[in-house]
């Protein structure tokens, strides 16, 4: 399910500070996985890799960033960001990809 809050926020961020930010929403997942955060089966880094796609229109393949600020709202194991920063990769050579997220997820301690 698409969820357009966080492209808001970023548009609002632009907008806030004066700044052209070059803002592209141009991943996307197949929907073959629910919310890691709602799941105890994680799919690995490379079954999320398998179900992205790059939209070319959003992405400006042709438009090669100097650096790539990827936003998140949640981080919980760290398997969303390691695929989505290969596909840009596959995308947008030797560009660095730097991750912001929100909030991460925190597991009680099973030894406990």
């Amino acid at each position: 399910m698409f969820d357009p809050r966080m492209l808001d926020m970023l548009n609002a961020v632009a907008i806030k500070v004066g700044l052209p930010l070059d803002i592209r929403d141009c991943l996307s997942f197949s929907g073959a996985y629910a919310a890691s955060h709602d799941s105890e089966d994680r799919p690995s880094p490379d079954q999320l890799f398998n179900e992205l796609t790059f939209d070319p229109v959003n992405g400006k393949p042709d438009s090669r960033p100097g650096l790539i600020f990827l936003f998140d709202d949640l981080l919980t194991t760290g398997a969303h960001y390691v695929a989505v920063s290969r596909k840009l990769n596959e995308h947008f050579p030797d560009v660095k990809v730097v991750g912001n997220f929100i909030a991460r997820r925190c597991f009680p301690n099973p030894f406990l």
